[in-house]
């Protein structure tokens, strides 16, 4: 409960008020998606029956795994019966959503590979995706869409995508043993995650759905562990994952309903796969380059070693006591701060771990795992099996470990590879130091990019009309990662890095300033040698233009630029908190 109230002060959880907010906004889009279908079922000449059950709203993404934080959008899938097509959602639905005076920046994305209508309602964004089912009806107050036998009715692709979504957060919920510590966790990575500019997948980076899985993971490795343990715990195994060993909560399994299921085979180069819990199994890090996952891993070993360093729990304001780790069954039964709290029924643990799979290494434990700075565009992480059989008997002969911290011994047991087999007794026995304090402040500090970096590469789009602006960045953005790929074939030695952000800018009032929307990427670079012409023609050219996405009228851009840390920046929102830079 102190840990939970130290992260209060981070702003990691919405005020009742947003909550209020956010319900009431999703409770629209409810009656606007029935009120639509109701209308559609009629003009198909359906009955007033077969209109109340033609579909229903499921959720996912955050708000459906209980870990909303503040600003977070609301993920949604339309699942409708086979009289309502795609065509059908998205010439008709979007009308609906403009004709609503309080729905703002509305635009669809038909011909995505995931199709989705993203909006603003009342203030809350929302995404919503579509996903017809072949079935007469569908009864909103039975439907069940977490249920996989639902994908025999699906023949889509893209409408199976669109609802595995929902399967997928429900498979986690159902892989960890604590719901409750997997959720708390699972905040706090997240706001690391951004706070350290590592959080996106269109940015080549690992995406929400990619940290979950790796959170639930050390949750299934950990299950008797409170959240402030877990959290240790998180950055003490991927610090030293033997990477590119895949990333797994269960077994997958092939329903046999012609999906393609992940396998090793099929992703033997990849540098880190995340996989999904359900069928059918999908590695959610795919757009992970192995130069993303060398910066990945540099800021997990910085935080690794700044959880070895024991530190009161505070927030950047109201410091909070941390509660004393539990023992090997869980029972709290220690002396100290946990006797101090009201209950700890939300800190309950089961006895067993949930079902972890077949053929995943044990995490190798060890008390160091390197020099951050030394890994931060490192293109393979590495991790020696060795080294960290060395570590591991050091930490084991370490008289204050807690055997609440020692992974499962299930865990221990699925692990196929001979090089993990000598290490497998001490790996259960290492730990942590027993101190559960963490120095929240130090661990959720942002990360002041300006600094790291001599220049910056930006790429700015621009028009006067909202919505070909929406449009347009909306597909810039989806290539964005493209531009530091030709950044480092053209300039090896620049060691580019992708800020996870659009800065976006809106029209301005007055003067004889262009009333523009604006939208910014920004690339760090490591010095200026960069041939400006070459990027524009290899990426802006070849990658955007002659791509099949109609270019919008009245759009500018991109345009290229390289700025020196110092600025001029013009009218662009500060990049990061250091010294007021912008």
């Amino acid at each position: 409960r102190r840990f939970v109230t130290a992260l209060h002060a981070f702003n990691l959880f919405p005020t009742p008020k947003d909550i209020e907010a956010q319900d009431q906004a999703l409770q629209q889009v409810r009656d606007l998606t029935a009120q639509w279908l109701r209308e559609h079922a009629g003009n198909k000449q359906k009955t007033a029956e077969r209109a109340a059950k033609a579909g229903t709203l499921a959720l996912q993404g955050s708000k459906q795994l209980g870990s909303v934080m503040p600003g977070d959008d609301v993920d949604l899938v339309l699942v409708a019966a086979r009289h309502v097509s795609r065509a059908d959602f998205f010439r008709g639905f979007p009308r609906v959503l403009r004709a609503h005076p309080d729905v703002t920046e509305l635009r669809a994305f038909p011909e995505a590979g995931v199709p989705l209508v993203q909006f603003a309602l009342a203030g809350v964004s929302f995404d919503l995706k579509f996903c017809g089912i072949d079935k007469s009806e569908i009864d909103p107050a039975k439907f069940d869409p977490t249920k996989s036998s639902h994908l025999r009715k699906i023949e889509d692709d893209a409408c199976m995508k669109s609802l595995l979504g929902t399967m997928i957060g429900h498979s986690l919920l159902k892989a960890v043993p604590n719901a409750n510590t997997f959720q708390t966790v699972l905040r706090v990575v997240k706001a690391w995650a951004k706070r350290r500019c590592i959080y996106g997948k269109v940015y080549g980076y690992l995406g929400g759905l990619a940290w979950a899985v790796l959170t639930a993971r050390v949750c299934q490795l950990y299950p008797s562990a409170l959240p402030a343990m877990v959290l240790r715990n998180f950055f003490k195994v991927w610090a030293v994952w033997p990477y590119p060993t895949p990333v797994l909560l269960s077994k997958p399994v092939d329903l046999g309903y012609d999906f393609i299921t992940w396998s090793t085979q099929a992703d033997h180069n990849h540098p880190c796969p995340i996989i999904t819990p359900c069928y059918p199994a999908e590695n959610c890090a795919q757009s992970l380059t192995p130069a993303a996952l060398g910066i990945i891993l540099a800021e997990i070993r910085r935080t690794f070693q700044l959880c070895q360093r024991p530190g009161p729990i505070a927030g950047p304001a109201t410091p909070a006591e941390s509660p004393v780790p539990p023992t090997a069954e869980g029972a709290p039964h220690q002396k100290g701060a946990l006797e101090n709290m009201e209950s700890a029924e939300d800190e309950a643990v089961p006895d067993a771990p949930a079902e972890v799979p077949q053929g995943t290494p044990n995490p190798i434990s060890a008390e160091t795992a390197g020099d951050a700075s030394a890994a931060a565009h490192s293109d393979v992480p590495e991790a020696s099996p060795v080294d960290a059989a060395e570590a591991l008997q050091e930490a084991a002969e370490d008289p204050s470990q807690d055997a609440a911290e020692a992974p499962s011994q299930d865990a221990a047991e699925c692990d196929p590879r001979d090089a993990f087999q000598d290490v497998r007794a001490v790996a259960s026995s290492a730990a942590l130091p027993k101190s559960s304090d963490l120095d929240l402040s130090s661990i959720l500090a942002p990360l002041h990019i300006c600094p790291l970096f001599t220049h910056f590469l930006c790429a700015t789009i621009a028009s006067p009309e909202e919505l070909h602006f929406l449009r347009w960045r909306g597909f810039v953005q989806s290539r964005i990662t493209s531009l530091v790929r030709v950044v480092d074939r053209l300039a090896p030695n620049t060691k580019a890095r992708l800020l996870p952000k659009c800065l976006t800018t809106t029209p301005t009032e007055g003067g004889d300033q262009k009333r523009r929307w604006t939208a910014t990427w920004v690339t760090g670079l490591e010095c200026p040698g960069l041939d400006l012409g070459a990027v524009t023609e290899q990426w802006v050219h070849a990658t955007l233009l002659q791509s099949k996405f109609p270019t919008p009228p009245n759009v500018e851009g991109p345009v290229l630029r390289v700025v020196p840390s110092e600025g001029p920046w013009g009218n662009l929102p500060p990049l990061c908190p250091c010294r007021g830079r912008r």
